[in-house]
């Protein structure tokens, strides 16, 4: 038999379980929203070991690797899959994600073999002409996508589906495909399903899309999962409003999906539509998972404690330890010094100059002080200089500087710092969660 040509979806790899918790773990790091980046590139944290940068990079999760496909690119790869795997692989990779063990609802693997044996390879056609705001009719797709595998790699990790019919998402579940098509769905998974879909076809008849969501909820699935699902039985045709139908029936193009009963409606045709009197269509139902109506409901049983297997210890962040050498967390006051994460490799140093009551919320009148630390300073040494803005000096009122993750107090009744300006005539007042983002214009070294 001939060999398969590599595909594009091969470029998102498939990791043995006891190596994922470490790539998702040096993953979230790196692509924390705190982490600066250019256009093209990925920020590196000075503080990640080299030898973890070189381990990702062994296992095919290069930050800084991207995957350019134009549209026909794209569609011939998801349409050329369907040889390789088939609806009913699809199905039970995503029933087998349905016992929570292990990883979130994985909707994509059946949403993926959907549109692999129904997309028909088409050209880009857009009802707008500017490349910058195309999208394809047929599948959504712009003239280009660019994505990361490394990042789409931890997303899926940690939050299973992303939004149902998307393509670069459909790349992610084939990729993954091979390992999961080894994966038998558990008793718990099968129950969990029925129970789902009968519970669907019970409600009451003006149930609106959230409130099935809500009633999915409540059968033991977190809020996530609980969406996840709906949306992807949606999808595949078990819940439809006709004439808004799902996979499983025909294939929907991108712009009948993207039609909505009225700009409050937040979720895609058909599901957008459902409403609890159109209950399941059950034809589709029994074709994909054998479920029907009149079905016996098995027990739905908790999933039963289990040891899970041993796992490559996850690196511990930096700064762990120089955290717990600082001063109990309190509301500020005068003469504090706090230390504030920016970025993983970057804290900054705060002098609270005064306090005062606003609106029933204390503020801290603060401003950086010093220079950038690679990992959280646990003291001080006055006399301390302060640090202007770059068109001079520069402080803020922030409320609840103790609340914010990556803040500690440090040194307490400290001198005033030393400043060549006078203090600013005006004063912003906002959350000190905006503190990191507003010290980029203090510091030059964080656009490095």
């Amino acid at each position: 038999m001939a060999a398969h040509r590599a595909l594009p979806f091969q470029a998102f790899p498939s990791l043995a379980p006891e190596d994922v918790e470490r790539a998702v773990s040096l993953l979230e790091r790196i692509f924390s929203p705190r982490n600066p980046g250019g256009h093209n590139t990925v920020y590196i944290p000075k503080t990640l070991a080299a030898s973890d940068l070189d381990w990702l990079r062994g296992v095919g999760l290069d930050p800084n690797t991207s995957l350019r496909l134009t549209h026909d690119e794209a569609v011939a790869a998801v349409v050329a899959a369907r040889e390789r795997y088939t609806i009913a692989e699809g199905v039970e990779a995503f029933v087998s994600s349905l016992d929570n063990v292990g990883a979130p609802p994985h909707g994509c693997f059946l949403e993926a073999v959907l549109l692999a044996h129904g997309m028909p390879a088409h050209p880009m056609s857009s009802p707008r002409e500017d490349p910058a705001t195309a999208w394809c009719r047929v599948c959504g797709l712009s003239p280009e996508l660019l994505v990361r595998p490394a990042s789409m790699f931890a997303q899926w990790q940690t939050g299973g589906s992303g939004i149902p019919g998307r393509i670069e998402w459909a790349l992610v579940a084939l990729g993954q495909l091979e390992s999961w098509k080894t994966r038998v769905p558990t008793p718990l998974a099968k129950a969990r399903l029925a129970h789902v879909v009968k519970v669907l076809d019970g409600l009451a008849p003006d149930t609106p899309p959230g409130g099935a969501f809500g009633a999915v909820q409540a059968l033991g699935l977190d809020k996530a999962a609980a969406r996840s699902i709906v949306e992807t039985l949606a999808f595949a045709g078990v819940l439809e409003a006709p004439p808004h139908e799902g996979m499983a029936t025909r294939f929907v193009s991108f712009a009948e999906r993207d039609q909505r009963p009225s700009v409050r409606v937040e979720v895609d045709a058909p599901l957008g539509f459902w409403r609890g009197r159109n209950g399941v269509q059950w034809t589709n139902a029994q074709t994909l998972f054998g479920l029907s109506r009149d079905m016996p409901l098995p027990p739905l049983e908790q999933p039963a404690a289990h040891t899970p297997a041993k796992k490559k210890a996850a690196p511990k962040k930096p700064g762990a330890a120089e955290r717990k050498k600082t001063l109990p967390r309190r509301p500020p006051a005068k003469g504090d010094v706090w230390a504030l994460r920016i970025r993983e490799d970057a804290w900054a140093l705060l002098y609270v100059w005064t306090v005062k009551e606003q609106a029933q919320r204390p503020y801290a009148r603060c401003e950086f002080i010093e220079t950038l630390s690679l990992e959280c300073p646990t003291s001080v040494t006055p006399p301390l200089t302060t640090r202007p803005r770059y068109d001079g000096r520069w402080q803020y009122w922030a409320s609840g500087l103790e609340k914010v993750t990556g803040s500690a107090l440090i040194a307490e009744n400290v001198p005033e710092p030393t400043a060549k300006e006078p203090v600013p005539e005006r004063l912003s007042h906002g959350g000190a969660k905006d503190l990191p983002w507003l010290a980029s214009s203090c510091f030059d070294s964080l656009d490095d």
